[in-house]
Order: structure tokens, then C-alpha cells, then sequence
């Protein structure tokens, strides 16, 4: 299968580096098993040294021209990523919040079958979130697992795994 890992990222140059070499030694993981693995930065305009971190540590990368925001930023990602011809696109932040060694578990769920597997923040302990944003996360959380009648704890989590087969869903 092709697994892309992708990532937007705007003025993250302090983080980025580690972040994708924490990503490089899990993806190794994934090609032992026979699988193709690359990883997408998505550059959304920035000002410092991000499109350099990248390139150094030898990832594709994309940029826009100027900041357009995450959810644009967002969109441009997945239609980079299925122009690559991807079966599982794995969705992380540059900041380092979520770490990559999950990545292969969570693989192994999407080929087993389910079309969306989250990363919860909630499951541990999350050391910088703002109240204000904890609490809307939380109010969110509950009105999206009412309607889908699915128990899910964070809903603005950016570690995501995607596959666009299937009809099982694990939160």
C-alpha cells in the first residue's frame, strides 16, 4: 500500500526537523512490511527557514505562495496527496504534539478495515491547551459522538489516518 504522511505546516522550522526524522524511523516500520511510505509538508507561506528544514531532510514538499489558513491549507494536502496516487494518507502536525510512534498501529487498523482512526490528545495528558479551547474541544466531542452514536474524545485532532474504501469507522 502507499502511505502518505502529510503535514501542513507554517513557520515551523524549530520543530519540523525532528518531527520528520521521529517520522522517517517509523515509516521504516511501514516499508519493512512492504509498504511504500512518503512524507507530504505542506508549506503554508512561511516566513522562516520550514521549506529549508524540509528539503534538507528529503520530503516533498508544497507550498503556497502566501498564508491561506489550515482548512485551505487542509484541502490543497488531500488533493496533493490523492494526485500521488495514495491508499492510506495519515494526517500530523509539525509541532511535535503527536508522536509518530503510532503511526504503524494505527496503519494496521485502517488495513484491517476502518476508513478513519483519530488520535486522541485526551487519552494521556496534554500539556498546553488553553482552557477555553479544552472546553469547546470537549462540548464538540459530545455533540459529535451524540450524533454518530460513536464515543470520540477529541474532535479537532489533527493525527488522523484515512482510507477511502471502506465503511467501518473506529474512533
Amino acid at each position: 500500500m502507499k502511505i502518505i504522511v502529510s503535514i501542513p505546516a507554517y513557520n515551523e522550522e524549530k520543530t519540523l526537523g525532528l518531527v520528520l526524522e521521529e517520522i522517517k524511523h517509523y515509516g521504516k516500520l511501514l516499508t519493512a512490511q512492504g509498504d511504500q511510505f512518503e512524507i507530504l509538508v505542506l508549506d503554508d507561506g512561511s516566513r522562516d527557514q520550514t521549506v529549508a528544514v524540509a528539503k534538507e531532510h528529503g520530503v516533498f514538499v508544497v507550498s503556497n505562495k502566501r498564508n491561506r489558513g489550515l482548512a485551505e491549507t487542509f484541502r490543497r494536502e488531500m488533493a496533493e496527496c490523492l494526485k500521488r496516487g495514495v491508499d492510506i494518507i495519515v494526517h500530523t502536525d509539525a509541532d511535535g504534539q503527536y508522536h509518530p510512534k503510532h503511526i504503524p498501529e494505527l496503519v494496521q487498523n485502517i488495513k484491517a478495515g476502518y476508513d478513519l482512526v483519530l488520535g486522541s490528545r485526551f487519552r494521556g495528558k496534554i500539556e498546553h491547551m488553553p482552557l477555553l479551547k479544552r472546553l469547546g474541544n470537549n462540548a464538540f466531542s459530545k455533540v459529535i459522538s451524540s450524533l454518530t452514536k460513536v464515543r470520540i474524545t477529541d474532535t479537532t485532532s489533527a493525527m488522523s489516518w484515512n482510507r477511502y474504501s471502506r465503511t467501518k469507522i473506529r474512533w
